[in-house]
């Protein structure tokens, strides 16, 4: 069973993310906030991260560039998402490594084959 961890702000989202991976047969676990994030990510470490960009005390971007700087975290896949659609902020996601930065609203459909892929 894939093992996906969830980092996201906003409650009805990350509710609704980890119900639907649940559903279809994936572990969840979620945090509310950045530095939740990291703190899950370096106890659990998941098969998948699915990280909102802008979040209360560590954005994503931040989490990732930490995750690239530990040996055993810096391969596991990313998967951002967010609100914000600059180029700027999807390049930079790109240049830290993610595998995908899906804009807010999404298609759950999307989500779902880019963890699939993963």
């Amino acid at each position: 069973m894939k093992r996906i961890l969830l980092i996201e702000d906003t409650p009805n989202i990350r509710e609704n993310i980890a119900e639907y991976f649940e559903i279809k047969g994936y572990s969840v676990a979620t945090a509310e906030n950045g530095k939740e994030g990291w703190e899950a990510l370096q106890n659990q470490t998941p098969d998948l991260v699915i990280c909102d960009v802008k979040m209360p005390k560590l954005s994503g971007f931040e989490i990732k560039a930490r995750a690239n700087q530990d040996e055993k975290l810096k391969d596991i896949p990313f998967v951002f998402l967010s609100a914000a659609a600059q180029k700027a902020d999807i390049s930079k996601g790109k240049a830290l490594g993610a595998r995908a930065y899906l804009t807010k609203p999404f298609d759950m459909n999307e989500l779902l084959k880019l963890v699939e892929e993963s």
